[in-house]
């Protein structure tokens, strides 16, 4: 006698009426409560119409199955396997669900980035109905270049008429999320490559560095002097008390062409990579201008940007390209996006301070900034945020030029009093002072590799050139008799 639905000796056994079938009590009763029909044939059942058999009770008998120890092994690897199946479902399930969150937030992402473009269209929509009601013509945005690979100059229709804002209002677009998403992925992008980057083949060694001596002299801007100065390839792009910016060939001392626009000395200028990349300056006319390429082997302007209501001190490049900050005498920080042409935010300073040099961190989040007061303001590019402030606790003077090392840890600062701090920003504490003179430190760069720090200044007019070795900041070379006059700039070639 054995269970319909179990298959095994009934400990209390009932019978059907109807169908006369055996079951298990308490298991028939749980199929009952579910739907009062016969589980096996189907046909309708109730509670009373089950019969109790009486029986006696017997100890069932053990199976041979679990006999001896092959049949608990046998049983035991029945339960694994059974474990095992249950777990590779559960990992299929979890795998499914991991699918299904990234396809929604994927989806979301993408929403917010149309939410955010219809935005900004709809206020450009906006300004140019007010344009049009005051009786005005609006200018049409530029086009928007390709949000990867180098710096390009601007369409053939930008390039044929120059874009000025001179007449435009103090405005600006806002940083979008689209910005900022940019600004992550070029940061983890650069952080995670920094770590595989190997030195350069052409690195000098500090016995090599240690026999630097000049090599050559070039006069490009006859009878006025140079205020800032920018490499790219085998050219060196200068800036000139005599409002011109020259293009001059490395290796032969050729210059390469000469331009012309600013109505004030050029006082800082960025340069993108690449042949095809523009010159930014920035000069005393108030006025940040991008220039690029021509058919005739010069530069034309294609674009000039004037809300700035002071002189232009700095100019410094995002590691992507595509967004250029300017900083001016009256304490201002502009955020440029360079593809579009437009002002993305004015970032204003609290009290009587004024920016000397403005410097992109190398993984393109921080913002750092020389002030007057010897204060370095340390932003968080993103949200245009002061997120830390460092002064010198003794001898403090103005901060003149300010340099991020590669390694991303260190940052440099010459002042007025011919004293170069080097600040470990992961303490937020001076990590090594140079006393160098009396002469102001108007230039210091980090080399690409991170190696070797380059400053220019001290001495007793502001004069020498150092360069000191980042392991240890011990001094490689000084070389104080090659200028005649102050330096104001100094700048690493790649290699």
């Amino acid at each position: 006698m054995f269970c319909a639905i179990s298959g095994v000796v009934p400990k209390e056994p009932v019978v059907a009426k109807t169908s006369g079938l055996v079951f298990e009590k308490s298991l028939i009763e749980k199929v009952l409560k579910v739907e009062e029909k016969c589980p096996v044939t189907g046909a309708p059942l109730r509670s009373e119409d089950l019969i109790v058999v009486q029986a006696n009770k017997v100890t069932p008998p053990v199976s041979n199955a679990t006999v001896g120890v092959p049949g608990m092994l046998r049983a035991l690897q029945d339960q694994w396997d059974e474990a095992m199946l249950e777990s590779f479902n559960l990992r299929q399930q979890l795998d499914l669900t991991r699918k299904e969150l990234a396809t929604a937030l994927y989806q979301h992402d993408a929403a917010c980035r149309v939410i955010a473009r219809l935005i900004r269209e709809r206020d450009e929509a906006y300004q140019m109905l007010n344009s049009y009601k005051a009786g005005s013509t609006p200018s049409q945005p530029s086009a928007s270049a390709s949000s990867e690979g180098p710096v390009s100059a601007p369409t053939a229709s930008t390039a044929a008429s120059a874009m000025d804002v001179d007449d435009q209002d103090r405005e600006a677009r806002g940083v979008s999320s689209e910005v900022v998403a940019e600004f992550n992925a070029v940061c983890k992008s650069l952080s995670s490559g920094r770590k595989q980057r190997k030195p350069s083949e052409h690195l000098q060694s500090k016995e090599d560095m240690m026999l630097l001596e000049e090599s050559s002299s070039y006069t490009p801007h006859k009878n006025s002097g140079i205020l800032s100065v920018a490499v790219r390839d085998n050219t060196v792009v200068s800036g000139g008390d005599d409002r011109a910016i020259v293009v001059t060939d490395i290796t032969t001392g050729q210059t390469q062409c000469k331009i012309s626009g600013h109505t004030g000395a050029v006082s800082a200028l960025a340069t993108a990579a690449g042949a095809s990349g523009l010159i930014f300056s920035g000069s005393q006319d108030k006025t940040v201008r991008f220039w690029g390429a021509n058919s005739s082997g010069g530069y034309a302007e294609r674009f000039k940007y004037s809300q700035h209501r002071a002189s232009i001190t700095g100019v410094t490049l995002h590691p992507s390209g595509h967004y250029l900050v300017s900083a001016s005498e009256d304490g201002e920080w502009h955020f440029l996006d360079v593809q579009e042409a437009a002002c993305l935010a004015i970032v204003p300073v609290s009290g009587d301070v004024k920016y000397n040099a403005v410097s992109f961190h190398p993984d393109g989040l921080l913002l750092g900034t020389a002030c007057s007061n010897g204060q370095l303001k340390i932003w968080d590019a993103r949200e245009q945020k002061n997120v830390v402030t460092m002064t010198a606790e003794e001898n403090v003077a103005a901060a003149e030029s300010i340099s991020f090392s590669e390694n991303g840890y260190y940052t440099a600062a010459g002042y007025g009093n011919g004293t170069v701090r080097v600040w470990d920003l992961r303490k937020q504490s001076v990590a090594k002072t140079y006393e160098l003179g009396q002469g102001a430190v108007r230039a210091v760069s980090f080399d690409y590799s991170g190696t070797y720090l380059g400053i220019g200044g001290g001495g007793a007019h502001g004069q020498a050139i150092h360069v000191k070795v980042v392991k240890d900041w011990s001094n490689s070379v000084t070389i104080s008799d090659s200028h005649s006059k102050a330096i104001s700039g100094v700048a690493w070639t790649e290699h």
